[in-house]
Order: structure tokens, then sequence, then C-alpha cells
């Protein structure tokens, strides 16, 4: 992921919604694959919009919109 104080965020909540909805496997299974994904030093763009739109639908809302709104950290210091 890009930038680390809405990755933080993005996690906290994503652990938030798994525990909330730990009866349901589809949040389950999305929060740990996205997690995975977040810790990778870098996220493809495609990467970056499935793993925030799946977030949305099936996890988090508010994960699902700061992994969409995050910038490179590239374009962070272009700016």
């Amino acid at each position: 992921m890009y930038n680390k104080e809405y990755k933080k965020i993005a996690k906290v909540f994503i652990i938030i919604s798994m525990v909330l909805k730990a009866i349901l496997i589809i949040p389950l299974v999305m929060g740990i694959i996205t997690l995975k994904q977040i810790e990778k030093k870098y996220m493809t763009e495609e990467d970056k919009t499935l793993m925030g739109i799946l977030n949305i639908l099936f996890g988090s809302t508010i994960a699902g919109i700061f992994i969409l709104v995050g910038k490179p950290i590239k374009d962070l210091s272009e700016s």
C-alpha cells in the first residue's frame, strides 16, 4: 500500500470489521486477503482498486475508501 497513515487506518477498520462479522465467511476471507495485499511493498493500481471495492462491498466501507483514496508516495513527494 502507499500512504502509511491510510494503511494504518485501513488495517484497523478491516480488523474491526473482521471481528464484528466473525460469523460470516466472506468478510473474514476478504479481510485476510486484503491485509496480505496491504503489507506488500508496492500494490499495483489494479490490486488497489480491486481490494478497495471488495472491501466496500464485503468488509468495511471506511477501510475500502481509505484503500481507494491512498496515493503513491512518489505522487505525494512530487506535489
